[in-house]
């Protein structure tokens, strides 16, 4: 495999990382929001 083809792998794997790192950020803070509400809102 040529050298500019594994530095193109390796930018598009770095975006993945960031992009998944995002997602798993957004979904913790979701699941910690939820649970905040849940302990301090009185279920009906």
């Amino acid at each position: 495999m040529s050298k500019a083809g594994e530095n193109d792998i390796k930018k598009e794997t770095d975006r993945y990382k960031k992009i998944f790192i995002k997602i798993k950020d957004y979904y913790s803070i979701s699941n910690e929001l939820q649970s905040y509400k849940n302990y301090h809102c009185c279920p009906k």
